[in-house]
Formats: C-alpha cells, sequence, structure tokens
C-alpha cells in the first residue's frame, strides 16, 4: 500500500477553467484568448488585482469542478492506497473552509484527516506527490510527479502525470 498525496487546485480540481470562466464573465472584452495563454499575459494590472482580491476572498474554491475522471480514480485509488490531498490552501486562507467542504461533498469517501493545508508540502511523509508545481517537490522524500498544467508545460520536470486516465494506470 502506498502513500500517495495529491495536490487539489489544477490536480483534482480544475482550477484553470473555473479561474478563465471567472474572467471571462467580469471582462468578456479582455479575455478572449487562445487556449493555453496565462492569464498575466493579457490582464491590465486593475484586472489582475481584481482577479487576486476575488481568488482571497475564498468562496470561489469551493464551487470549482472536479478534473475529469479525478473522483472516480481517487475512489479506486482509496481502495487500496493511504490517500492524502495536500493544497497550500495558506496563500489564500479564507479558501480553507471551502475547499474543505469541496471535498465533503465531492469526495465524501475521503477520510477528512488527511487534508493537509501547507503550503510547503515538503513536510508530508509520503511515498507520492501529484502536484503542478514542481517546486513543490524539493525537499519531498517521495516521488513527485508533475500534473501537466498550463502553467507547466515548458516545466523541464521529468516525471510527468498528463491526466487523470495516467494516474488510475500508474503502477503505484
Amino acid at each position: 500500500m502506498a502513500r500517495i498525496a495529491f495536490d487539489m487546485d489544477d490536480v483534482i480540481t480544475d482550477t484553470y477553467a473555473a479561474q478563465r470562466k471567472w474572467l471571462e464573465t467580469t471582462y468578456p472584452e479582455t479575455t478572449k484568448f487562445a487556449d493555453g495563454r496565462k492569464f498575466e499575459t493579457f490582464l491590465s494590472d486593475v484586472q489582475h488585482n481584481h482577479f487576486w482580491e476575488m481568488l482571497g476572498e475564498g468562496e470561489f474554491f469551493g464551487e470549482i469542478q472536479p478534473m475529469e475522471g479525478a473522483v472516480e480514480t481517487l475512489r479506486e485509488l482509496n481502495r487500496r492506497h493511504e490517500l492524502f490531498i495536500v493544497t497550500a490552501a495558506t496563500l489564500f486562507p479564507k479558501s480553507c473552509i471551502h475547499k474543505y467542504n469541496w471535498v465533503q461533498r465531492h469526495l465524501p469517501f475521503f477520510n477528512a484527516d488527511n487534508i493537509v493545508f501547507c503550503a510547503n508540502k515538503s513536510v508530508v511523509n509520503v511515498d507520492y506527490l501529484i502536484d503542478d508545481h514542481a517546486e513543490n517537490f524539493v525537499g519531498l522524500e517521495g516521488q513527485g510527479l508533475l500534473f501537466d498544467a498550463v502553467h507547466n508545460r515548458d516545466s523541464p520536470y521529468p516525471d510527468r502525470i498528463e491526466s487523470w486516465a495516467a494516474v488510475r494506470n500508474y503502477k503505484f
């Protein structure tokens, strides 16, 4: 049995799609962009600040949809492995309760004692951490697996996971 940790934003939840939807609704005149563009490349300073203020309020994180295949795969892995959610919610402290409630609503089988809110993910003692930011693997005792996301497509990090289907098929 492996101990596997998963990041929440852009791994379990489709945060990029939710952010894009918010931006297109809030700033439809300026957010006509091609898939794959980072938001900071087309937002004005005022828009960028408004975007970060919205994230800081926290409620946004409770309404994000799960990534395709995430819930089913986590349910399946939960039968064979010890799972953790390790999310940097402390960067947006007001998001913690919303993320916790999201897990309760979408992953009712998940052990609530295994939800970790921390920015330094190297503190978790796991065999694997699946995250969309390679810098979260620094100091990690286990194996980091970089989950594919718009913002990390240029990362040279070698151990990548492209989708939840790939997570399901990974040999933990």
